[in-house]
């Protein structure tokens, strides 16, 4: 398939020359795939120099005679004679064989001849495909339909009315088509092409997929020409396979394609899968790769693949020496990192066994860098060998995993640090890791995490006692506090509140049963810190207190002259007003900052100096902001006392007259005079605190009676 990429590039470049000098180069091949050569005529078809190229489309003729007799054969003639502009002799010649072999037997062949002009027409373009498409038009055949009604089930054909009725996937009605219009628009589908089996027989093809999944889009690529997963998924998900299996469906079958020696595997998302006739072995298809001489990264990813996938193939003694040559000669001739020459040796080592080790040993031994080395090599199997061989060749061993204990991300890779340093009763460093983290859980937070789940279902790791435990939560308390603002966190926060209030809070009653009332107070201050902890969980956290410690019962949950009640709206209104000053307000001010200093002379730049103090404006908004943020707390209905004026309430104050008036009482970023939305912080609010239902109070000289006092939560009462 390596022609059509060049076509089709030369074709997205607008190059005509290099693409007539590529056609007759392709003219002139030994063999002929003729899945490629239709998907060829397909992009030339297509490209914008269709008819310029037209005279050139005769050249192919010896290559297509080498082409099988067969269906195959003749649809790409069918494309030939559309494309072409010569109308020679020669080509006359197979046209009128073509259809004297197969359509001059048909009963209405000389009504069909005749609605194509005849057979002394000057021009052949799409006789053959014209003939083919009318000969098609039998009840119960399928087409589709090149403006955009889908693929459609022939009905009814009359040739009196010369009109085709015809019943769409896309249209709601059955329609006619004179066969005028049916030759602009309708392409003929045998009813074993994916898309007639799709319109026509959808569960037949759904067993299929299932069952066969390869062959699907072998059959796929086959009828509709090359596609990339994008599109595959395009043509399958919902149609074929439901949504909600496909990513599972395409996961297991793409494994099944690699192995397929008929797909060419596209080497980015956005290239094609494509088919070939040509059966060309796994090994001689991974040799041509290597034959190019990919970058070094390619290389190893390459051949460690191929050798995962095809583990038998090193039992070919000529393609070991092969591959040998093209890695060794990556060794000599390209800059390779440390990691990629461990990652080759690596590789070596899988071919020839023992041999490479000496090399390894070599390399390990020489770099000091672990750290650095181990993320220069990008295979995780490759990864862990590395630190195998770190254990086993390093005397600073130990140290080393201490190190990479706090730098690796990968799960699998902390596994084996953690258990080689148990292994060598290496408590003591694991403990400075751990303090390490408890001291800034923030600075490691996946780390973090990962050993706080570890030490829990752990009775020997060290903080796994209950002292531990006890500092542990301080940090996960902590860590939660510092990176819930953070959209990038999203994920750690998540987990943390999972371990929090996981299985009704299992982990948090483990942990207070074996708490002091002090250390207890200590847990609840750190948990009123955490802004995304809901109020209901805040209360059942300090209820849980409770139940180890009644005495706890006596004391406030939250200090109420630093806490700032608000609602929902409230809270995520003061979230987005920093988010608009981080994300947008300080960056396009540092930009009126550079603009206004290229100006000059900053003593009299008016200009500058307006854009530093619009600078000290945003920082002094985002700190109040931030300092606020902290002290929030989000109104439920259990922290609303109805019986009552206070936060959280709505009421009606009643005049002399009996004229209404509506009040809520919120927070001050929930506060809004045109509604009566009074904030709780205001002298008015305050003043009307604590009275109850026929109370009363003064205001612009007139008498107002309190009533129905609610939950700001619930609709006004008539």
């Amino acid at each position: 398939m390596e022609y059509l990429k060049q076509f089709q590039k030369h074709i997205f470049d607008n190059q005509l020359a290099p693409l007539v000098s590529l056609w007759q180069e392709y003219s002139f091949c030994d063999e002929v795939d003729p899945n490629e050569l239709k998907a060829i005529l397909n992009s030339l078809s297509q490209s914008p120099f269709a008819v310029s190229f037209g005279k050139y489309a005769e050249d192919i003729f010896p290559l297509w005679e080498k082409i099988p007799e067969g269906e195959e054969k003749r649809s790409i003639l069918r494309h030939l004679v559309d494309l072409q502009t010569t109308n020679s002799e020669t080509l006359k010649a197979i046209v009128e064989e073509d259809i004297s072999t197969h359509y001059q037997k048909d009963p209405n062949f000389s009504k069909l001849l005749k609605i194509l002009g005849g057979k002394d027409r000057p021009t052949f373009q799409g006789i053959l495909s014209h003939l083919e498409l009318l000969t098609h038009l039998k009840p119960g055949n399928f087409c589709f339909h090149t403006k955009g009604w889908g693929v459609g089930e022939v009905l009814d054909v009359s040739y009196v009315r010369e009109q085709v009725t015809c019943e769409f996937d896309f249209v709601a009605q059955k329609k006619d088509l004179s066969f005028v219009n049916a030759l602009n628009c309708l392409i003929p589908l045998p009813k074993t092409h994916f898309l007639s089996m799709r319109f026509g027989t959808p569960d037949k093809l759904e067993a299929m997929a299932r069952k066969e999944p390869v062959e699907v889009i072998k059959k796929l690529l086959k009828d509709l020409g090359p596609k990339n997963a994008q599109e595959i998924k395009e043509e399958m998900a919902d149609l074929v396979i439901p949504e909600e299996e496909w990513q599972k469906w395409w996961q297991l079958t793409r494994n099944k394609l690699k192995k397929d020696p008929q797909i060419t595997l596209p080497s980015s998302l956005h290239e094609p899968f494509m088919l070939s006739t040509v059966t060309v072995s796994f090994e001689e298809r991974l040799i041509n790769q290597l034959e190019e001489r990919p970058d070094a990264d390619t290389l190893i990813e390459m051949t460690y693949s191929f050798l995962r996938d095809f583990p038998q193939a090193t039992k070919n003694q000529e393609f070991k020496e092969k591959i040998r040559a093209h890695l060794t000669d990556a060794l000599v001739k390209q800059d390779l990192t440390d990691g990629q020459e461990l990652s080759i040796f690596f590789i070596l080592e899988d071919l020839y066994g023992d041999t490479e080790a000496k090399s390894i040993e070599a390399l390990v031994k020489k770099n000091l860098e672990a750290v650095e080395i181990l993320e220069r090599i990008h295979i995780i199997s490759f990864k862990k060998r590395y630190l195998l061989s770190l254990e086993k060749y390093r005397d600073d061993a130990v140290e080393l995993f201490k190190e990479l204990l706090l730098k690796v991300d990968l799960s699998q890779l902390r596994d084996f640090l953690l258990n080689s340093l148990v292994k060598k009763k290496a408590t003591p460093q694991i403990t400075e890791v751990i303090e390490k983290l408890v001291h800034s859980p923030d600075k490691h937070a996946e780390a973090f995490l990962w050993f706080f789940e570890n030490i829990l279902k752990s009775d020997t790791l060290p903080f796994s006692d209950n002292v531990g435990n006890q500092k542990l939560f301080e940090a996960l308390f902590t860590l939660l506090s510092k990176v819930e603002n953070f959209a990038m966190a999203r994920d750690i926060t998540k987990k943390i509140h999972g371990f929090i209030t996981g299985q009704r809070f299992q982990l948090i009653r483990n942990l207070f049963q074996n708490c002091s009332v002090a250390e207890l107070k200590e847990l609840l201050l750190l948990s009123t810190k955490c802004q995304s902890l809901s109020s209901h969980e805040l209360k059942t956290l300090r209820s849980l207190a409770e139940v180890v410690h009644p005495s706890l019962a006596t004391q406030e949950t939250v200090d109420e002259e630093t806490v700032l009640w608000t609602t929902e709206v409230g809270y995520h209104k003061i979230k987005k007003r920093i988010e608009q000053i981080v994300q947008v307000d300080t960056l396009e001010n540092a930009k009126e900052i550079e603009v206004a200093r290229s100006y000059g002379d900053l003593r009299e730049n008016s200009e500058f100096k307006f854009a530093l103090e619009k600078r000290d404006r945003l920082q002094h908004e985002l700190r109040s902001l931030s300092k606020e943020l902290n002290h929030l707390r989000i109104l439920t209905d259990e922290d609303i006392d109805t019986s009552r004026v206070g936060v959280g309430t709505q009421f009606d104050a009643v005049g002399p007259n009996h004229e209404k008036i509506h009040f809520k009482i919120l927070g001050p970023h929930d506060a809004d005079a045109d509604h009566h939305i009074l904030s709780y912080k205001s002298k008015f609010a305050k003043d009307l605190e604590g009275r109850r239902n026929g109370d009363t109070f003064e205001m612009n000289g007139k008498t107002f009676a309190i009533q129905n006092i609610q939950s700001c939560y619930h609709q006004k009462k008539g």
